[in-house]
């Protein structure tokens, strides 16, 4: 059975400490990971922006996000490798943005040109929840595509 928790001290904080752990090697390929624990991490610990995916009892995966003036500026999701291409994200995803929508105006969030398929997750939920999103490609300074962003609208 898949379950979403909210984050919460002392009540499923070890689970967090479990899959952060195995998530330290995605985040070293990705980010720098100093400065995504004090920005990210911590902040979405404090302020309780953080969401648990469990199969079965066990947790598989998290998102954090990051919430300023009501809107939704990035964040991270991370599902364990054995159970990608599942829909898992989407679930959590889908989880993050109905608890938080009485609290936040837009989401925005920017996605890897690699990761195809958290492009997809994104539109197939907008597109689920009758959400307009609009998408940019991102570009760095030589001109070279490195990602997308997605900007929401909470009607």
């Amino acid at each position: 059975m898949v379950k979403v928790e909210r984050y919460k001290l002392f009540f499923n904080s070890k689970d967090f400490e479990i899959i952060y752990k195995k998530s330290l090697e995605s985040l070293r390929k990705e980010l720098n990971n100093e400065n995504f624990f004090k920005h990210i991490v911590k902040p979405a610990l404090e302020k309780r922006y953080c969401f648990l995916l469990y199969l079965d009892g066990k947790v598989i995966g998290y998102q954090l996000v990051q919430i300023k003036k009501k809107i939704i500026e990035g964040g991270y999701t991370f599902i364990q490798k054995e159970y990608r291409g599942k829909k898992y994200s989407k679930i959590l995803r889908k989880f993050t943005y109905e608890s938080l929508k009485n609290e936040i105006k837009e989401v925005h969030t920017f996605i890897r040109k690699n990761n195809i398929v958290s492009m997809r997750s994104v539109k197939n939920l907008a597109a689920e929840l009758n959400i307009e999103i609009e998408e940019k490609n991102i570009y760095d300074e030589n001109y070279n595509l490195i990602g997308k962003t997605f900007k929401t609208k909470n009607e």
